[in-house]
């Protein structure tokens, strides 16, 4: 069955936008779609959405109005990390905390705030793609190892764009 939701949808079965840019599914089983206009959560039994922010109830939370969201995903800890055009956003749902990734044009910070991707490795660190280059966050540090192209040495980035990130089964990534 193919359900179709639309900003002109009645009541709460609209979306806000109807250009989605992401859509995740959390750890509840509760579709989550990323618009221009903000992300909304589809409560199944009825087939409404609800804001994110009234969702969550989590303080600091932005409400991701005019940003282009790139990807949304659920870790092993069940937190939830949110990439787009301003940054990284980790949400802890058991302490309800958010913590934001912005590039602060130092080594210890994400290398920009264009965030296309990421993923979780086995040892629990992520790997995030963004428009300048690569990175490796580790949480037990809270500190980035960035990766870039340099056209002298093969053995880099063959571009600091990088989109779409896969983790095989052996842990090695795939830009």
């Amino acid at each position: 069955t193919v359900k179709q939701y639309t900003p002109t949808s009645k009541g709460k079965q609209k979306i806000v936008n109807g250009y989605v840019q992401a859509i995740f599914k959390d750890p509840e089983d509760r579709m989550w779609i990323a618009t221009r206009n903000g992300i909304q959560v589809l409560n199944t039994p009825d087939s409404s959405f609800v804001d994110l922010n009234t969702y969550l109830k989590i303080e600091g939370l932005p409400e991701f109005r005019n940003v282009r969201m790139r990807k949304i995903i659920a870790d092993s800890k069940k937190n939830i990390w949110i990439c787009c055009d301003n940054g990284l956003y980790k949400i802890d749902r058991g302490t309800k905390q958010v913590t934001t990734f912005l590039n602060q044009n130092n080594s210890k910070s994400i290398s920009d705030n264009v965030v296309n991707d990421i993923i979780e490795r086995k040892d629990g660190k992520f790997w995030m793609s963004t428009v300048n280059g690569l990175n490796l966050y580790d949480p037990a540090t809270g500190s980035f190892d960035h990766y870039f192209n340099d056209p002298t040495d093969l053995n880099t980035l063959s571009s600091n764009m990088a989109t779409c990130l896969l983790l095989d089964r052996d842990d090695d990534l795939w830009v």
